[in-house]
C-alpha cells in the first residue's frame, strides 16, 4: 500500500518572481523560502493559459487547453468526463482525497473526484450555489452576509484592512479547515490534500497588521518599458486589457502593491500552521508538499494589471516541491531551470507516490531526466487573443551568443487558405451561430417592456439569461459557445464586453455568437444588433450607416485586394457620414475595432481586415464586422463570414435580420 501523503497548496494571482528565495528584495516569504531550501524551486514554471478556470483545469487534469477545452474562462463548462482528474487518480489508488478552499469548477458543488470539498467560491451565486461553506461559517458565527462588506471588489485594486476579526478572514478560515481535515483523516489510508487559497487575488483586504508592515517597509515601483508608454501603438489586445483596468495614480499603485504583498505574506505565515499540523500528527516526514499558483498578476508593471497576458508577471508562477524525508529523486536546496507548467503537477505527484499516470495526461513528471524544449501558451479566442512560445532552445542560443531572428506574423501562413471541407465546417459553425441569434430574436420578440426594462416570462431579461439560452441552442446544434456577447446600452460600447444585468428597452443590444463545433473543431462567428422597443432617429441613422458599411465591404472583397485598403475605406466612409473616432482619456468612441479577421480552427486567425492587413488571397475565410461605438448612443455591429474567391466572395453565414423588435 502506498504510504506517502500529498499536500498541494495552491494560491491565486501570485507572480513567480514574488518570492524572497528568487531574489525579490521587498516581499517577505520566510516560510516559502525555507520550503524551497528543503526541496526544489522550479524557476521557469508557467501557467500556459493564465487565468483562473483554464489554469485549474490544466492543474486538475494534467492536460493542455486544447484538450480540456477552455482557452478563455468558460465558467459553465463542466470538466471533461473523458479526462481523469488528479483526485480521481489518487482515489483509485486507495487515497482519501480532500479539498479546502477555492475549487472554481462547474457545477460549483461538483467534487471532480474529491471525497469531500469544503468550499469557498468567493460569493459566486450566479450559478446556483447560494451559500458555500465559508459563508455558512460566517452565518453561524453571527456575521451573515458580511463577507464583502469591506466594499472592496474582486477584480479591482483598491485596498483597506480586513474589516472583521482575523479568524473570519478567508485565508485564516482556509488554513484552519485544512488543519482540521488533516487531523480528521483516516489513519489507515494515505491522503491527498488540496489547500486552495482565494488570496492574494483581489479583493485586497489583508489583516491590518500585515498592511501596516508594508506601509512601514515600503514596496518597489512597477517597471514600465518604453513601449508600454506609447498607447497608440500598442497591439489591440493590450489596448483592450489596459482599457478594462483603467489607470491608477502613483499613490494608488503603491497602496495596491503594499496590500497585495501583505496578502502574500499572510498566506506564507499561515502555511506554517499547515506544516506544524503535519509535524504534530507525525506526518511531516512522509508528506510531499508542493506550492503553486494558478497564474500571476502584472501589478502595474508595463501599466498592466491582473492576468491573461503573456508577460512574466502574469504567466510565470511559483512552483516549489518538497519530497518526503527519504526520497532521493528530488534534490534539496536545488533550483531547476527546466520549463515547467501546471499540467506537470499531476504526473509529478503521482510519480513521487509510485502511482500510475493516466494515459490522458499530457504533462511531464518533473522528477525525470527528460526536459521539454518549449511551452506553448495561449489565452482567448478573439481579437484579444494572445499566444506565446517559451523556448529553452532560445535561452541556450542567447547564452552561446548565437544570433537569431524571431519572425512576425502567423506561425503557419498556409493555414489562412481554406479548402472546400474546411469551408463546409465553418459554414456548419455559422449555422450554429445563426441558431443562437434566432433564439435571441425569438426571446426579444416574445418579451414585453416594464418600467423601461425588458421582461420575459416571469422576470426581467438579463444579459446572463439571454446568453445562457443562446449557448444552450448552440449546444443542440453541436457547437460549444463560450464568451457569447449579449451586451446592451453603453456596455456594448466595449466590443468585447459580454454584458451583464437587466437589458433595457429602446437600447441597442449587440449579440455576438461564436461557437466551436465539437466534431470538427472549426468555429462560426456572427453578430447582429437588436433593439427592443422603438428606436430614435439617431439610432436609425447609426444602424443604417453600419449596414451600408457592411454591404460595401462585401461588395469590394475579392482575391488580390488589399485588406488594409478595405479597412481604411470603411474609416473614410464612417467619417464622411459624420461618425468621428476620438479618444478622451481611457474612453475611445467611433470606429476603433477591426473590420474583420480570419476564422477557422481559431476564432481569430490570419488574415486581418485592419490597417495592418495584407493582400487577400483566393480561399481565405474572413469575418466582415464593421461597427460603431458611442457612449450614450450605444454600440452597433453586424458580422458575417465569407470565403474569398477570385472575383468576389462565397457567403459562409446566413441569417435573416430584423433589428427593431417592437
Amino acid at each position: 500500500m502506498p504510504k506517502n501523503n500529498v499536500l498541494l497548496i495552491c494560491v491565486d494571482h501570485w507572480p513567480g518572481q514574488l518570492l524572497g528565495v528568487k531574489g525579490h528584495e521587498h516581499i517577505l516569504t520566510p516560510t516559502l523560502n525555507q520550503l524551497a531550501e528543503s526541496g526544489v524551486l522550479y524557476t521557469e514554471a508557467y501557467s500556459t493559459t493564465p487565468t483562473c478556470i483554464p489554469a485549474r483545469r490544466a492543474l486538475m487534469t494534467g492536460t493542455t487547453a486544447k484538450t480540456h477545452g477552455d482557452r478563455s474562462f468558460t465558467e459553465q463548462l463542466e470538466m471533461n468526463s473523458d479526462l481523469t482528474t488528479m483526485p480521481e487518480a489518487f482515489s483509485q489508488a486507495g487515497y482519501q482525497a480532500y479539498a479546502v478552499g477555492k475549487l472554481h469548477v462547474y457545477p460549483q458543488r461538483s467534487r471532480i473526484g474529491f471525497d469531500e470539498v469544503i468550499l469557498n467560491e468567493e460569493g459566486r451565486h450566479q450559478f446556483g450555489n447560494i451559500t458555500d461553506d465559508y459563508e455558512r461559517f460566517l452565518r453561524e458565527e453571527g456575521y451573515s452576509g458580511q463577507e464583502f462588506t469591506h466594499a472592496m471588489g474582486s477584480n479591482e485594486y483598491c485596498v483597506r484592512p480586513w474589516h472583521l476579526p482575523e479568524r473570519y478572514h478567508s485565508t485564516n478560515w482556509t488554513t484552519r479547515e485544512m488543519c482540521y481535515t488533516i487531523q480528521r483523516r483516516d489513519p489507515t489510508r494515505p491522503s491527498f490534500w488540496y489547500c486552495s487559497y482565494q488570496a492574494p487575488h483581489p479583493p485586497i483586504v489583508p489583516p491590518a497588521e500585515y498592511l501596516d508592515m508594508y506601509r512601514h517597509l515600503g514596496v518597489d515601483e512597477p517597471f514600465i518599458g518604453d513601449w508600454a508608454k506609447d498607447y497608440e501603438n500598442l497591439p489591440y489586445a493590450l489596448k483592450c486589457h489596459k482599457n478594462r483596468w483603467g489607470s491608477y495614480t502613483s499613490a494608488e499603485i503603491q497602496e495596491a502593491r503594499a496590500g497585495f504583498y501583505a496578502q502574500c505574506t499572510y498566506i506564507d505565515h499561515q502555511i506554517r500552521l499547515l506544516i506544524g499540523t503535519l509535524r504534530e500528527e507525525e506526518l511531516l516526514d512522509n508528506t510531499i508538499i508542493m506550492f503553486i499558483s494558478d497564474h500571476g498578476d502584472m501589478l502595474g508593471n508595463h501599466n498592466l494589471w491582473a492576468k491573461t497576458q503573456m508577460y512574466e508577471y502574469s504567466a510565470k508562477i511559483p512552483m516549489i516541491l518538497v519530497p518526503t524525508f527519504n526520497d532521493s529523486r528530488v534534490l534539496h536546496q536545488h533550483k531547476d531551470g527546466r520549463l515547467a507548467a501546471l499540467r506537470d503537477v499531476m504526473p509529478t505527484l503521482l510519480d513521487l507516490c509510485n502511482l500510475p499516470i493516466p494515459k490522458s495526461v499530457e504533462g511531464e513528471s518533473l522528477i525525470r531526466e527528460e526536459k521539454r524544449t518549449h511551452l506553448y501558451c495561449e489565452h482567448d479566442e478573439d481579437e484579444r487573443s494572445v499566444r506565446m512560445i517559451r523556448m529553452r532552445l532560445a535561452l541556450g542560443l542567447i547564452k552561446k551568443k548565437i544570433k537569431f531572428k524571431v519572425s512576425r506574423g502567423s506561425l503557419f501562413p498556409s493555414r489562412a487558405i481554406k479548402n472546400d471541407e474546411e469551408a463546409k465546417a465553418i459554414r456548419e459553425g455559422n449555422a450554429a451561430s445563426a441558431a443562437g441569434i434566432r433564439m435571441a430574436e425569438y426571446i426579444l420578440d416574445r418579451s414585453s417592456i416594464k418600467n423601461g426594462k425588458i421582461y420575459y416570462g416571469s422576470r426581467y431579461l438579463t444579459s446572463e439569461r439571454l446568453r445562457e439560452e443562446i449557448e444552450i441552442t448552440c449546444l443542440k446544434k453541436g457547437g460549444i459557445a463560450s464568451h457569447t456577447i449579449t451586451a446592451g446600452g453603453n456596455q456594448a460600447c466595449d466590443p468585447h464586453c459580454q454584458g451583464y444585468g437587466v437589458l433595457r428597452a429602446n437600447e441597442f443590444i449587440v449579440v455576438d455568437v461564436f461557437p466551436r463545433i465539437k466534431h470538427t473543431g472549426y468555429y462560426g462567428d456572427m453578430t447582429r444588433t437588436f433593439l427592443k422597443g422603438r428606436s430614435n432617429e439617431n439610432q436609425q441613422k447609426l444602424i443604417s450607416t453600419v449596414k451600408k458599411a457592411h454591404r460595401n465591404v462585401l461588395d469590394k472583397l475579392k482575391g488580390g485586394i488589399s485588406a488594409s485598403k478595405v479597412h481604411n475605406e470603411v474609416k473614410v466612409f464612417f467619417k464622411n457620414n459624420g461618425y468621428i473616432t476620438s479618444k478622451n482619456g481611457d474612453i475611445i468612441e467611433g470606429y476603433f475595432h477591426g473590420t474583420g479577421h480570419g476564422l477557422g480552427l481559431e476564432i481569430h486567425e490570419e488574415p486581418s481586415l485592419s490597417s495592418n492587413g495584407s493582400t487577400l488571397k483566393t480561399g481565405m475565410v474572413v469575418t466582415v464586422e464593421p461597427g460603431l461605438y458611442y457612449p450614450g448612443l450605444g454600440g452597433c455591429r453586424i458580422e458575417d463570414v465569407v470565403r474569398i474567391k477570385r472575383d468576389g466572395i462565397e457567403m459562409l453565414s446566413k441569417c435573416h435580420y430584423r433589428w427593431e423588435i417592437s
